[in-house]
């Protein structure tokens, strides 16, 4: 009799334990994936926001094609950004690339991002002194392009 008590109460509380360790489960499963996504996303991000700083910083050198002063502004981001593996910058006729990781193959996960160079262009003659702000238009004009690969530490 004490057997079968046992093992009743046994089946009883495995029956009342089970939905909490499925629960539990499921939701350490949803917990982890959404901040894995996260994480990526920031990552993405981050690059993003690293293309779009070294495009809009880079503007005048790269038209005027001062490819020593592009090579060190580039190291600077090298040297703020641990993570910043590739720089490559297209322009109409010139390619600069810089890579940390031809010295320093990294197996990590990669997460690249390409953002436009533009220049700005004013599509308003300022030939009379007679101008208002409001009157001149301005738009853009893409002289290139950059792509970089930030190395994914997640």
């Amino acid at each position: 009799m004490f057997t079968l008590k046992r093992s009743l109460q046994n089946k009883l509380i495995m029956l009342a334990l089970l939905p909490a360790v499925v629960i539990t489960s499921i939701l350490t499963v949803y917990m982890a994936t959404t901040r894995i996504d996260d994480i990526e996303s920031l990552t993405r991000e981050k690059a993003d926001a690293i293309a779009q700083q070294i495009a809009s910083d880079n503007v005048t050198t790269i038209f005027t094609r001062n490819k020593p002063q592009l090579e060190k502004k580039i190291e600077t981001y090298f040297a703020a950004y641990d993570d910043l593996m590739d720089v490559n910058i297209f322009s109409s006729d010139t390619l600069f690339s810089h890579s940390k990781s031809k010295n320093n193959p990294i197996i990590a996960p990669q997460v690249s991002a390409t953002s436009d160079i533009k220049m700005p262009v004013s599509s308003d003659s300022l030939d009379d002194f007679d101008f208002h702000e409001a009157d001149i238009q301005t738009s853009s004009s893409v002289i290139g392009t950059v792509q970089i690969w930030l190395a994914d530490k997640s």
